[in-house]
C-alpha cells in the first residue's frame, strides 16, 4: 500500500522485501472471524501453521474469485472486503466481485497516508496535565516553534531547514518521503549540507512524490498507537470509533519489535496516559484530542475504514514532551492486529506480541522462554514455512503473569519497554509536570 501510494508499482519490491511482506500477510489471519477468508499471495499448509491460525481459510485471490463465482446470488449477500488498506487494486476487486459496499476513493486514502496530511497537526505537547489554553498544553521548541517538522517542496527548502536545525539542535536530522512509515523511505544525517548520495535520494523523492518532510532526530522515550475506525453512516456521513491503544516495543536500535498488551484493560490504561499527556484543565484535549481531530479530518475528506495514529514521547532540546501525530496510517496496523490477541490473555496477565528476523539471536532465545520462566507461556503466531521456504520473519505472543516478569523476559530478548514506568509516572501528580 505504501509503495503504491508513493507512485510505485505493485510487485516491484526487491525479492527479499517481497518475501517479508508475504510473511506479514499471514498475520492478517489473526483478524479473521468464523467463516472469513484471508487472501494471500503465498502457499500455506494448515499443518504448518501455528495453533492460533489453524482453521483460518487462506486462499489466493484467483482461488477465491473462482470459488465466489460459483456461489448463488443469495449466497453472495453479506460478503465484504476488508483490505489491509484501500488501494486501487482493492477497490477494483470489490467491483470485480460485485460486492455491495461503500468504498473510499483511493485518492483520499493516498492523501490521508501522506506527510502533507499529517504535517497539519505535527505539534508538540507537554507531559502531564497543566493549565494549557484551549485544552492543550503546547510546547515551543526547535526552529519552527510549536511545529515539530517542516514540509519541503524543493532542494532549497530542505537546505534552509537543515541550516535552521543545525543552528539550534545538535542531534541530527531525518528526511522522510511524502509516503513513509515505520522507519521506511527515510534518510538520516547531520549538518547543514548533503552529500552527493543524499542529494540524489532527495531529488528522486522530490521528482516522484513532490515533497519531503524534515524533522530533528530526537531521543525516543516511548511510542504508542491509537487505533480508530471511521464508519460509513447513512446519507454520506460518518462516525468515529476509538478501538484501543497498544504501546510499541523497540530494540536497542529503535526498530519496531512488537506491541504490549494486558488482558484486563491495558488499552484503557495506556489510552488514559497518552491521552492525558499535554492536556489542559480537566484532562480534555491532549494526545487523544489531537488524534481524534486528525481522524475527524480524514472522515470529512471521505476516508473510511481503520486508521492508526502513532504518538511518540521524546526528549527534544532537554525537554520531555509528546508528539501526538508521529505517523498517520490510513490502513490496518500491527498495533490493531495486536489488540485482537487480547483474547488469549487472562485477567491481570500481560502480553508482548513480538516479531524478529529469522536469523536473529532472539529466535533461538524465544524457544527457551516458555520453559525457563515461571508464569510465562509462548504462542507462535506466524508461519515457519511460507511458499515452501523458511519464513524470514518470526512472530510470537509471550504471556506473563505480571509486568515485572514480562519486563525481564523482554530485557533478555533485547527489547526496550518503557511502558509501565510511564504509566506509573502518569498517575503520580507529584512527579514530572508540564513544559512551557
Amino acid at each position: 500500500l505504501e509503495e503504491c501510494g508513493g507512485g510505485g508499482v505493485l510487485g516491484a519490491l526487491p525479492a527479499r522485501i517481497a518475501e517479508r511482506v508475504e510473511d506479514l500477510s499471514v498475520l492478517s489471519g489473526l483478524l479473521a472471524g468464523v467463516g472469513d477468508v484471508v487472501l494471500v499471495d503465498c502457499c500455506l499448509r494448515e499443518s504448518e501453521l501455528p495453533e492460533v491460525l489453524r482453521g483460518v481459510r487462506f486462499l489466493s485471490e484467483s482461488e477465491f474469485c473462482g470459488w465466489f463465482g460459483g456461489l448463488t446470488v443469495g449466497e453472495r449477500q453479506g460478503w465484504r472486503l476488508e483490505p489491509w488498506g484501500w488501494s486501487e487494486h482493492a477497490v477494483g476487486l470489490v467491483k470485480r466481485l460485485g460486492l455491495s459496499q461503500e468504498v473510499p476513493d483511493p485518492a483520499v486514502v493516498r492523501v490521508v497516508n501522506s506527510r502533507e496530511f499529517s504535517a497539519v497537526e505535527d505539534v508538540l505537547l507537554g507531559v502531564g496535565e497543566g493549565d494549557g489554553v484551549g485544552g492543550e498544553q503546547r510546547v515551543s521548541v526547535g526552529p519552527w516553534g510549536g511545529q515539530f517538522g517542516r514540509l519541503c517542496r524543493s532542494e532549497g527548502d530542505v537546505l534552509e531547514s537543515l541550516e535552521a536545525l543545525s543552528g539550534c539542535h545538535a542531534g541530527g536530522w531525518v528526511l522522510k518521503s511524502n509516503f513513509s512509515h515505520a522507519a521506511r523511505n527515510r534518510l538520516v544525517g547531520r549538518g547543514a549540507s548533503l552529500s552527493e548520495r543524499e542529494r540524489g535520494w532527495l531529488l528522486r523523492r522530490l521528482q516522484r512524490v513532490g515533497c519531503v518532510y524534515v524533522e530533528p532526530w530526537v531521543e525516543r522515550l516511548g511510542e504508542c498507537g491509537l487505533q480508530w475506525e471511521v464508519h460509513e453512516r447513512g446519507g454520506g456521513g460518518y462516525e468515529v470509533e476509538f478501538v484501543g491503544a497498544s504501546e510499541f516495543l523497540a530494540d536497542a536500535g529503535g526498530e519496531y519489535r512488537g506491541s504490549v498488551l494486558r488482558g484486563s484493560g491495558l488499552e484503557v490504561t495506556v489510552g488514559e496516559w497518552w491521552g492525558r499527556c499535554g492536556s489542559g484543565v480537566g484532562g480534555m484535549g491532549g494526545v487523544w484530542g489531537v488524534s481524534r481531530g486528525v481522524v475527524e479530518r480524514a472522515g470529512a475528506l471521505g476516508f473510511r475504514g481503520p486508521l492508526g495514529i502513532d504518538c511518540m514521547r521524546i526528549r527534544y532540546g532537554g525537554i520531555e514532551c509528546v508528539r501526538p501525530v508521529h505517523d498517520v496510517n490510513g490502513r490496518q496496523t500491527m498495533g490493531r492486529v495486536a489488540l485482537g490477541l487480547r483474547r488469549l490473555l487472562g485477567v491481570g496477565e500481560w502480553g508482548a506480541w513480538l516479531h524478529f528476523p529469522a536469523e536473529s539471536a532472539a529466535v533461538r532465545l524465544i524457544s527457551r522462554v516458555g520453559g525457563g520462566w515461571r508464569g510465562v507461556r509462548v504462542h507462535a503466531t506466524g508461519a515457519e514455512l511460507v511458499n515452501a521456504r523458511a519464513a524470514r520473519l518470526r512472530s510470537w505472543l509471550v504471556i506473563a503473569e505480571d509486568s515485572a516478569v514480562l519486563r525481564a523476559v523482554l530485557g533478555e530478548l533485547g527489547c526496550v519497554w518503557s511502558g509501565e514506568q510511564s504509566l506509573n509516572r502518569a498517575v503520580d501528580p507529584g512527579v514530572g509536570g508540564g513544559c512551557e
